[in-house]
């Protein structure tokens, strides 16, 4: 079923339908001079806000493009049916208690009245339930039962949100941010935030899109998105809250528990070139910088203000981003020092002082020079006083100075207040008007940066292969063990050891005679072997062997047997190769340092399946580790082909198994200078 949602989002005609609520939404719609029908519905009234009520569904003029339906939860599938058989453009429902209350309702009412209240839709497009609905600030058309702070914009960011809440607090920003849609998706019982996402990139006054996503359900349908986002050339920033269920499903291994948090998340957005932020400051100014030129594509970046404290500040804060202040060339710093004056001292950050603070003309060549400079973004800090205490006449030489220089250099500029309060909405908006990107916290500024840079940098490359996922079935599993897992690997062309499993003492003495050198031996049954004293390494005597032995039996460190195997010389790097089935982002490729202390450091990275064999370079390259494959006092490189044939090699198997296999981990698979070698493995399987 496909749905469109283009009479829904810009309606021409809007019905209402309720009481207290409806009322507000029409004062909303009046308010913002909304130039389409207004037609309140409602069973006894005959007008509100001095508009004609209609009785029923029946009674309206013709079927309208979008409705808000503010009754209670019992009655809206029955006004949504009768919705949908007119061929409405779509609704709004208001109304809560359905499925968000499924962990407090017994009886699960709310689950049953959601199914109904999709089935009863049809292909008519709804928004929730349990959601505010929709502002559409192009328009004038709000579908908004309550107060928000936008106002009317001719282009300007759209923001879809699960929370409502949030939604009326964005709209409440003073940022100068213009904001085309705010959009609530409450329970998505019909429509996804990347559905709804996907059909404002045909709107062309989307400049960028912001989304607050509480969980994602289809990582496909965010794929998709990003691939439009990308061919439309609007950015994506995204807040994402919540834990991935692997963490709570699959604990068995290292893998899981480094993976398995919001890590997979972090992972996918990185893929799909979606910016991923923390905090509504950092969200709100990165969407500024994306509605004013669009992403950032290199990082170099320069700062100009009044104050050493500001300059060192700035400075200092970028240190540990992956932004870059690159330095005046000589015919640059010559230019400068011939504005400032003998007395200044030339560098980026820059420090220009207040000598020539009341001088527009000075000012003018200074932040000219400084933007001829052509970094992918200047910043000029600049705080303004209290309009209730103080006045700012002081700063207009300023202000017309960096507009001058905006218009001679076209380089992209951003003023750069320290605090929020220190840059008002008035100033904000003066700014954008002449091309000016006006962002507030030196931190959240430059945090800001990164998140436009990341998506620059993302769409250089090219597009990653298609997500391997499905909504796989959760089944009962079943952990091979290491014995087992170890043939599967070896059959898929991974190397391990020289490895046989036995039951007895007697059967592990016959089987010692097959090996050359130092062994291992090993307790089967247990998923973290240390923990249960279940190892014992380099054992190079028959009589060792026996000892460690009987102390594994007595401990009851082997309730399945043992395993005896060849022990791994020569060592370099212990890794952790983990792939993990997730719902909610696909596999999950972890790559990290390995071994008994691999969670304590967490030195990972995460991809999502399928990878290349770049992706795979470029992971490794980005551990604290990487170093040590690189030739660490006087050792020589490491081979990297026997980690990237490993990788594909399962990454195939998976590919080809991915409804049966849950979990496969590596660790620790131990690199030598030119080998590669799976010493320890567990495969967790479905039952099917």
């Amino acid at each position: 079923m496909k749905l469109s949602l283009t009479r829904l989002l810009r309606p021409k005609s809007i019905a209402i339908f309720g009481g207290s609520w409806a009322e507000s939404v029409i004062q909303q719609c009046i308010k913002f001079s909304f130039d389409g029908e207004i037609w309140p519905v409602h069973p006894y009234k005959t007008q509100i806000q001095g508009l004609k009520c209609f009785k029923t569904v029946s009674d309206l003029p013709k079927a309208p493009d979008a409705s808000f339906i503010g009754v209670n939860r019992n009655d809206t599938p029955k006004i949504v049916n009768q919705l949908s058989k007119l061929g409405a453009g779509g609704a709004v429902c208001f109304a809560s208690g359905f499925a968000e209350t499924e962990t407090d309702d017994n009886e699960n009412q709310g689950g049953k009245l959601q199914n109904d209240l999709v089935m009863m839709a049809a292909d008519m497009p709804i928004l929730g339930p349990n959601c505010y609905g929709l502002i559409n600030y192009l328009d004038g058309a709000l579908l908004w039962p309550d107060q928000h702070g936008g106002r009317r914009v001719s282009k300007g960011v759209a923001i879809i949100t699960q929370s409502s809440n949030i939604a009326i607090n964005m709209t409440m920003q003073a940022k100068g941010l213009p904001i085309s849609y705010m959009i609530t998706a409450g329970n998505q019982a019909q429509i996804s935030q990347s559905k709804i996402a996907l059909d404002l990139l045909e709107d062309e006054r989307v400049t960028a899109i912001g989304l607050h996503i509480e969980g994602i359900d289809n990582p496909v349908f965010l794929e998709q998105l990003a691939i439009k986002a990308r061919e439309k050339k609007v950015g994506i920033i995204a807040i994402k809250v919540g834990k991935s269920k692997a963490a709570q499903e699959a604990t068995v291994s290292h893998t899981a528990s480094l993976a398995g948090n919001d890590s997979g998340a972090n992972a996918l957005f990185e893929r799909l070139g979606i910016s991923r932020v923390d905090t509504i400051e950092i969200f709100l100014n990165s969407l500024m910088i994306l509605h004013e030129g669009g992403p950032l594509f290199r990082n170099t970046i320069s700062s100009m203000s009044c104050s050493g404290g500001e300059a060192s500040l700035i400075a200092d804060l970028a240190d540990p981003l992956t932004l870059d202040f690159p330095e005046f060339t000589d015919i640059q710093i010559n230019n400068l020092s011939s504005i400032l004056g003998p007395l200044v001292h030339i560098a980026n950050p820059l420090d220009y002082q207040t000598y020539i603070w009341h001088d527009q003309e000075k000012l003018t060549e200074c932040f000219t020079e400084v933007l001829k400079c052509k970094n992918e973004l200047s910043f000029l800090i600049m705080d303004f006083p209290r309009k209730d205490k103080c006045h700012d006449t002081a700063w207009e030489p300023a202000i017309n100075a960096i507009i001058s220089a905006k218009k001679s250099t076209g380089s992209r500029i951003a003023v750069l207040a320290s605090l929020d309060e220190n840059l008002s909405e008035d100033k904000a908006i003066r700014f954008l008007s002449e091309g000016i990107i006006p962002l507030t916290g030196l931190d959240s500024g430059l945090k800001s940066a990164v998140a436009a840079l990341k998506i620059g940098k993302s769409w250089r490359k090219s597009l990653p292969p298609k997500l391997l996922w499905k909504n796989w079935e959760e089944l009962e599993s079943q952990i091979e063990n290491e014995f087992e897992s170890k043939k599967i690997l070896k059959n898929i062309g991974v190397k391990v050891p020289q490895v046989e499993i036995v039951k007895s003492k007697e059967e592990l003495l016959e089987k010692y005679k097959k090996f050359k050198g130092s062994v291992t031996l090993k307790g089967v049954g247990h998923a973290h072997k240390s923990e249960h004293s279940a190892i014992a390494l380099d054992i190079r005597k028959i009589d060792d062997l026996i000892v460690k032995l009987d102390n594994m039996q007595k401990s009851g460190a082997a309730p399945e047997g043992f395993i005896i195997e060849e022990f791994i010389q020569n060592g370099r790097i212990e890794l952790l190769v983990g792939f993990v089935r997730d719902n909610a982002h696909g596999f999950l490729l972890t790559l990290g340092e390995g071994g008994v202390l691999s969670e304590i450091r967490n030195d990972t990275q995460n991809l999502v399946l399928p990878v290349s064999e770049e992706m795979i370079v470029n992971a490794l390259k980005s551990l604290k580790i990487w170093p040590i494959f690189q030739g660490y006092r006087g050792y020589k490189k490491i081979n990297l082909n026997p980690i990237i044939d490993t990788v594909m090699n399962i990454q195939n198997f998976i590919v080809n198994n991915h409804e049966k296999i849950i979990e496969i981990e590596i660790n620790p698979f131990i690199l030598t200078e030119n080998d590669g070698i799976a010493v320890d493995a567990l495969i967790n399987k479905q039952k099917i």
